[in-house]
């Protein structure tokens, strides 16, 4: 009778469990594909992952006790989330958070903030604010990784690279013309150091000048791990460019270990050479 004087079937309710209504729930439905359109779609996954990484590490926490609160409308421990989330999910630029990324992510529901909130403006000044903490960061990561993984850091592999930019960079006194590693000796660089654990977790950063030698970097580091990790003995894992003599034997009067590139002309000795502590240099 329906079908032959055109009733329409009376619509159901997906998430209906029947409640007072003794009518069963229809094992299938009927649906017309055609008619069917999706929209205000939100990335989820991914942010969410790094959501729960990023208060596993307890950053929220180490971040509310460096920065108390003040005027800004929303907090710089959110906006260093917001940044940090934007980085390990899409790497991009301040300007394109605020215009592509953040509006199509579900962030704006997991932390209470608007798309109209993030602008490149807050984005920046937003990294102005946790530079200031960068050791008190490095701090509470070393903690956090003995606690949850962990961590030992009796190794350490040091390493330096470097980023170009494309612009004049004139309030930036870093930005120097070197070895371009990214084959753009055209454009103003920096270098970065990155020291990480055996386990491959970074346990600090440092920025140098863009014509700074590897070499020349390697006293400075040492000795900023030793102040705020403590003098301990280490085991250094380097490579060629930073393994000279002058800097080996800084490692060895600090009673530390390393591990370097051999040279290929010393492959031709007998055996492979040892140093003044009786350790054996490893070829790669």
């Amino acid at each position: 009778r329906r079908i032959l004087e055109g009733i329409p079937k009376d619509s159901l309710n997906l998430f209906d469990r029947g409640g007072d209504s003794s009518d069963p729930v229809p094992e299938h439905v009927e649906v017309k594909i055609r008619g069917i359109q999706v929209e205000g779609t939100r990335d989820f996954g991914d942010v969410y992952l790094g959501w729960v990484l990023w208060r596993a590490l307890k950053l929220d926490e180490c971040l509310k006790a460096e920065i108390p609160p003040g005027r800004e409308e929303i907090s710089w421990p959110t906006m260093a989330a917001i940044l940090t989330l934007a980085r390990f999910c899409e790497p991009s630029s301040e300007l394109h958070i605020e215009d592509t990324w953040y509006r199509r992510t579900a962030l704006e529901d997991l932390l209470g903030v608007s798309a109209g909130q993030v602008n490149t403006d807050r984005l920046c000044r937003g990294l102005d604010n946790v530079l200031a903490h960068k050791e008190a960061i490095e701090r509470h990561l070393r903690e956090r990784f003995s606690t949850l993984f962990d961590a030992s850091f009796d190794l350490i592999l040091y390493d330096v690279t470097s980023t170009y930019f494309e612009g004049l960079m004139e309030a930036n006194p870093q930005a120097r013309r070197g070895h371009s590693r990214d084959k753009r000796p055209d454009c103003l660089q920096v270098c970065i150091a990155l020291l990480v654990t055996r386990e491959g977790l970074p346990i600090g950063y440092e920025v140098f000048a863009g014509n700074r030698n590897d070499m020349t970097t390697l006293h400075e580091i040492v000795e900023g791990m030793e102040r705020k990790h403590g003098a301990i003995g280490r085991v250094w894992v380097v490579d060629r460019g930073i393994a000279s003599e002058k800097n080996l034997e800084f490692l060895r009067k600090r009673g530390a270990s390393y591990v370097v590139v051999t040279p290929k002309s010393a492959l031709k000795a007998p055996c492979a050479p040892m140093t003044s502590t009786g350790r054996q240099l490893l070829p790669f």
